[in-house]
């Protein structure tokens, strides 16, 4: 047997390295960085939720940015965003039908790989629309 030609089961053995390897960076990334952020908030659940969002600061005009909120309790929402939030911003969620809406505010930012997630707590106390499918 030649240098240039391993066995078989230093083969299998290399390749079975390398996926195990390529799932756990998969992992990491999938994780993304709505769930980091979401370890702080526990009672948090996973959903998926489609909603408009619109910051209500002076000069945003008509700013808005479709989200899926991705973890929620009747107390909070976290979504990955493009738009420049603040600690303390207030902002406009909304189902893209009209058939709910809530103001809250951001309590949390965290930047992970290039993204920013957002955890916002609503105004008015709870919120059950968060907890829809």
């Amino acid at each position: 047997m030649s240098a240039s030609n391993p066995p078989r089961d230093s083969q299998k053995a290399w390749s079975d390295e390398v996926e195990t390897r390529r799932n756990a960076l998969l992992a990491d990334t999938e994780s993304g960085c709505a769930n980091q952020l979401a370890r702080f908030f526990p009672e948090a659940e996973s959903v998926q939720v489609q909603a408009i969002l619109k910051p209500l600061r002076n000069g945003s005009g008509k700013v808005r940015e479709t989200v899926m909120v991705e973890f929620a309790s009747a107390e909070n929402a976290i979504f990955a965003s493009t738009l420049l939030l603040e600690f303390d911003d207030l902002v406009w969620l909304e189902d893209p039908h009209g058939r709910w809406q809530s103001e809250a505010m951001v309590v949390a930012v965290q930047y992970h790989e290039g993204q920013m997630a957002v955890a916002v707590q609503f105004v008015n106390g709870q919120c059950a629309w968060v907890k829809r499918p």
